[in-house]
């Protein structure tokens, strides 16, 4: 409403709400029109129209969309992964735009041929050992995402562990054709368009701890939704402590009663199982050759076999295990 002063004066006082025009059709991108070999998957996306809030894409077999497989509104954003579409099929598809002043007319209509190959498809390699060191650690070596090409597209993959099975709730249970996991989280590998990954994991133990030490695990290609993720293989393996143990040191021997009875220094392996004692009437050059005469875990050991000080016997705790 105005207010009017004398002489036929008025002045406004309202404001009046002026919506933006109703946006122009997208116009779209990628893929490219008539495109072949587009792995599943597609990632479509089309350009800005002016002043617009939200898109609708639609995807079809038919150019005349009379059914469509798939139609989404309400996209924020000018792209989107299409999830539900079968290999080696012509599709055709458009978006529109929409604001509070109206929708668009739609766009022109593209169309794209799917592959035989699928995004999905990232591979866990193997699951080896890391060799030379006290155990605890495998290396997983994966081979890149097909869409590996771009980081706005993947920019990482995770890396998970499989819980024990002593460990698994319900709510966690995943089924697969190689059993039935629950899985936790270790690590992101950032993407950089490389063919090969490969990630060094913990175990928990190695497969000298009295179990296999057997570990199951999993990469996930992670695409710039959130919620679209795919998942590879499931493989497995364990680690190995291969280091062993220094030769104990400062051994000593006494006889005690007619007893020999041999002492040394404690070694520093923290899984150091025990010490292997081998007895000969001669030179000890190589313990491989010789049978043992005993083990123990002390740091000392009884030859309870009575002897005379005539005898002349050589001992040898060279070889420790873990």
């Amino acid at each position: 409403m105005g207010k009017c002063r004398n002489l036929g004066l008025c002045e406004l006082s309202d404001s009046i709400a002026v919506n933006p025009p109703t946006p122009n059709p997208p116009t779209l991108a990628s893929p490219a029109n008539g495109a072949t070999g587009i792995m599943l998957p597609p990632n479509l996306t089309w350009n800005a129209s002016a002043g617009a809030a939200s898109y609708r894409l639609q995807v079809s077999t038919d150019i005349a969309f009379a059914t469509t497989k798939y139609d989404v509104s309400g996209i924020i954003a000018t792209s989107k992964t299409v999830n539900g579409l079968t290999n080696l099929t012509k599709y055709f598809w458009r978006v529109n735009a929409k604001n509070a002043s109206g929708t668009s007319g739609w766009s022109s209509i593209w169309s794209f041929t799917t592959s035989t190959l699928s995004l999905k498809l990232v591979s866990l390699n193997s699951v080896k050992d890391v060799p030379f060191d006290q155990g605890g650690k495998v290396e997983l070596v994966w081979s890149a995402s097909p869409l590996d090409t771009n980081i706005n597209t993947l920019p990482y993959y995770s890396i998970w562990r499989a819980l024990p099975q002593s460990t698994l709730k319900k709510t966690r249970i995943m089924k697969t054709a190689e059993g039935t996991f629950a899985w936790e989280w270790l690590a992101n590998q950032p993407a950089h368009r490389d063919s090969l990954y490969s990630y060094i994991a913990s175990t928990p133990f190695d497969s000298m701890s009295g179990t296999n030490g057997m570990e199951y695990f999993m990469v996930s290609a992670q695409t710039s939704d959130k919620n679209v993720f795919y998942n590879s293989n499931i493989d497995s393996g364990y680690s190995v402590d291969n280091l062993p143990p220094v030769s104990p040191r400062k051994l000593t021997a006494s006889i005690v009663s007619g007893k020999v009875v041999l002492n040394w220094s404690p070694n520093g392996e923290s899984d150091l199982m025990q010490y292997v004692v081998y007895r000969s009437d001669s030179s000890i050059t190589d313990p491989n050759k010789i049978t043992s005469f005993g083990m123990t875990s002390e740091t000392m050991f009884t030859d309870e076999t009575s002897i005379t000080r005539e005898n002349s016997l050589l001992y040898d705790t060279s070889r420790g295990y873990t």
